[in-house]
């Protein structure tokens, strides 16, 4: 089997495995568990360093998630700030430390990526910042008397608790991600 084959197998069958194994506990739903397949075969395919931190991204995001009360879009604690600072940092750590063993650069060029740990950081809680104004403004939430629940979609028997109804949680969760890394590769254009 050709080298160039090899990795890219092993990215479908990782991406594979994972995507399965959150799907059965329910981390992911069906569409989520196909999406997220695919953008981590990707990912892996491309390189060792960009898999690792999304996986990273994964597993942090889904350990570190903002407790609030049930149907709360928006909703920002300290504790949840903190765990994406952590999650933050963490992600940047992967990037360098897969960094210095996937790629060769002079010693100055791997001394400043060590800057993308505090980035990193910083790019975190900007983006649970940003979900969370999203989320509290442009994502409707209301509670649906028949059903006795909080839903997302407004209807004639549900009773507005906040947000409008422009975008859903994936509309926000698609607007947060593509301004959080707008505004991260500003900051590196001028870093780097």
């Amino acid at each position: 089997m050709e080298k160039a084959m090899i990795q890219p197998l092993i990215a479908a069958l990782i991406s594979f495995l994972i995507a399965t194994r959150a799907y059965r506990r329910k981390s992911l739903d069906l569409s989520g568990a196909l999406a997220g397949f695919v953008v981590m075969t990707i990912h892996i395919a491309l390189g060792y360093r960009y898999g690792a931190m999304l996986l990273v991204f994964f597993f942090t995001s889904s350990k570190l998630t903002k407790r609030v009360r049930r149907g709360t879009n928006g909703g920002v604690t300290k504790a949840g700030l903190l765990a994406a600072a952590a999650a933050g940092s963490v992600i940047g750590l992967t990037f360098v430390v897969f960094g210095f063993f996937t790629t060769r650069c002079a010693y100055d060029v791997a001394l400043k990526q060590l800057l993308v740990v505090p980035l990193s950081a910083l790019a975190g809680v900007c983006g649970s910042l940003i979900d969370s104004l999203l989320g509290a403004t442009l994502q409707f939430s209301g509670f649906c008397s028949v059903r006795n629940k909080v839903v997302g979609k407004p209807g004639p028997t549900v009773k507005r608790i906040s947000g409008l109804s422009i975008l859903d949680n994936n509309g926000v969760n698609l607007v947060s991600i593509l301004l959080t890394t707008m505004l991260t590769s500003i900051a590196c254009k001028y870093i780097f």
